[in-house]
């Protein structure tokens, strides 16, 4: 078939229309591909996340031993301070990380925050008064907002597509996990103990980062082809053709240019990525399975349990293994579905929450083992995508110049929502009750459901290629006037029906048709053998 001069082959057409994936098979070489080494570079940074898990997760497990020692005894807003200030420091890291990224690396960042998180927690761990305590807190943070907003990248430039929505949820299995583990240590030990306890996470990131190789993309986008090649080989192997694949990321490195200007982040290519990834952050802070994380051991003994410490620890079981599940699905059912699903799981029983603590505090029967229940069903919804999704799509949705600077600017926003969210509970709870709290955000989890079904695309199985490639022809449509979303676009998103199959087959066996873009084919000027399907965008 032959569309305004660009040659196109209809049997590829029609077996990408059939399976609902892009023709374009660069990052998918016919050559064995190696992919343990491809796994280990991604634990080591997932690894890091395990670090940030357990900052997040000391507070739920320890905060009540802090509380019933008598040399500290720390008052409610010494608590809410001790709680968010790690927020403060992750938007201070995050606001950083953008810049030093792009200057040293992203590997070389990420080996950089270990031995601040190490300093942070030495200075809590031997904190003689509060202050002190919040120091750490706010130390240990910094290293976070440095580790938040380039594990994610690291990720998703070091592995291949097939195994991108995998490895990206990685980190978020690995944060659950060092939750678990500061509510585990925060039940048995001390709260200074439970310091050293989640301070050792740090060292196995360290040993294998050491040994991996920086992400070909920044190596490319430095300039140094022969090492990102270098990288390349180790990341997947001798065996492979590299060619194909180191031209397709210098073109769209090209296409955009090396070095970011500011600007680039409000250009119609990066500005609408850069909206979506920020309403996802929004999301997962608002949606109330934060609370849970900090306040974990105060809901339960608001909501009436009698062994909080023991709930905790239940709790991040809970967690460690919804996001094991995450993982197993997200390649599976994709980003999206999870997402929704997950913000409505969490929206639908934060409000049967408030019913059953408005219910507790008007005279009705007080239940023990339903507290945990809720809790439990609620934080397994929220790992399910919510806590996952976010993470991952804001370190997909970017072009590799825009990437480091995006994520950093999805990393400060992230942690602003969190301290404003972690400050503002305890007061939100003394003043209009835990009922209220959990019908507020359970409203913001199902409004977000809703939103997410109308507006945030799919990125499974596709390459940052071609999503980069997706969003700047979305940009020249809307710039030709050419419409490139639809509400009907969004019911047709997971089903082709044979009439519109047919339309399509009949396309293809005309000589010469106009270009033109419909919500479900259009064709990629100058590139042989690519009719992608539309579906990744309303």
């Amino acid at each position: 078939m032959k569309v305004n001069g660009v040659t196109s082959d209809t049997t590829g057409v029609k077996q990408s229309v059939e399976s609902g994936q892009p023709a374009s098979t660069d990052d998918k070489p016919k050559e064995k591909i190696r992919v343990w080494t491809q796994v280990l570079a991604c634990v080591g940074a997932a690894i890091g996340q395990g670090a940030v898990g357990a900052v997040s997760g000391w507070s739920g497990g320890s905060l009540p031993s802090l509380q019933n020692d008598p040399d500290i005894n720390p008052t409610t807003a010494q608590t809410a301070w001790i709680v968010s200030i790690m927020a403060l420091g992750a938007m201070l890291g995050g606001a950083m990380a953008g810049r030093l990224m792009d200057a040293v690396g992203r590997r070389t960042t990420l080996l950089l925050a270990a031995p601040v998180l190490m300093a942070g927690w030495a200075l809590m761990g031997l904190a003689p008064n509060v202050p002190i305590i919040i120091l750490g807190r706010f130390v240990a943070g910094l290293s976070t907002g440095f580790i938040l907003a380039s594990s994610q990248v690291f990720t998703s430039e070091s592995c291949e597509s097939r195994l991108r929505g995998k490895m990206s949820s990685l980190p978020t299995l690995f944060f659950t996990s060092g939750t678990l583990t500061a509510y585990t240590g925060g039940a048995l030990l001390s709260w200074r103990y439970n310091c050293i306890v989640c301070a050792a996470s740090c060292i196995p990131m360290i040993l294998i980062l050491i040994v991996v190789p920086e992400t070909p993309y920044w190596l490319l986008l430095k300039r140094q082809r022969s090492k990102s090649e270098a990288a390349l080989r180790w990341l997947r192997g001798s065996q492979c053709d590299l060619e194909p694949l180191l031209r397709t990321m210098e073109d769209k490195l090209d296409s955009v240019g090396p070095k970011l200007a500011m600007r680039e982040l409000w250009h119609p290519r990066t500005r609408t990525p850069l909206l979506m990834a920020l309403f996802l952050q929004a999301a997962q802070q608002l949606c109330g399975g934060t609370l849970l994380f900090f306040y974990t051991s105060t809901v339960y003994m608001t909501m009436g349990h009698s062994k909080s410490n023991l709930a905790a620890v239940y709790t991040g079981i809970a967690q460690l293994t919804a996001s094991g599940i995450s993982l197993l699905l997200v390649d599976r059912v994709g980003r999206r579905p999870l997402m929704i699903t997950s913000t409505a799981i969490v929206g639908t029983i934060l409000i049967g929450m408030g019913f059953y603590q408005h219910s507790r505090m008007m005279g009705g029967a007080s239940i023990d083992w339903l507290p945990i229940l809720l809790v439990l069903l609620t934080v397994s919804g929220y790992c399910l995508g919510c806590r996952s999704v976010p993470l991952i799509l804001s370190s997909e949705l970017f072009n590799t110049t825009a990437r480091s600077t995006a994520q950093a600017s999805c990393t400060l926003f992230n942690r602003g929502l969190n301290m404003a969210v972690m400050q503002i509970f305890p007061f939100f709870l003394a003043g209009a009750g835990l009922s209220t709290v959990f019908f507020v955000h359970g409203c913001i989890g199902l409004l977000s459901s809703f939103v997410t079904f109308l507006w945030i695309p799919e990125t499974k199985n596709k390459t940052l290629e071609e999503i980069q490639e997706y969003f700047e022809d979305c940009a020249a449509n809307n710039n030709s006037g050419t419409p490139s979303s639809s509400l009907g676009s969004f019911f047709s998103k997971f089903t082709l029906t044979n009439t519109e199959k047919n339309n399509q087959q009949s396309q293809s066996s005309q000589p010469e048709v106009p270009l033109k873009t419909t919500s479900h084919v259009y064709v990629k000027e100058g590139v042989s053998n690519s009719i992608v399907i539309n579906d990744d965008l309303p």
